[in-house]
């Protein structure tokens, strides 16, 4: 889960909070991030999209709720 709460967003917590995932990530030989997003939360996937993900699956029925899901992956970009 990545989440940043309702109060502290738009303070940058969430790009720095990516940006030591990705330099995690790149220390341990990781070269894909994927992660699914409700296609509805465009603040969510844009936010993604500023961080290098790109969309590359719909996933259909995915949550509990029969809602859909946007898969977005980052590939063997880890650079910081």
């Amino acid at each position: 889960m990545f989440a940043v709460d309702r109060d502290h967003r738009s303070m940058g917590i969430g790009s720095r909070l990516m940006a030591e995932l990705k330099r995690a990530a790149m220390m341990n030989g990781i070269r894909h991030i994927s992660l699914e997003v409700r296609p509805s939360n465009m603040r969510a996937v844009t936010f993604y999209n500023r961080h290098g993900f790109t969309a590359t699956e719909v996933l259909r029925n995915y949550y509990n709720d029969g809602g859909d899901a946007l898969r977005m992956d980052l590939i063997a970009q880890l650079n910081i």
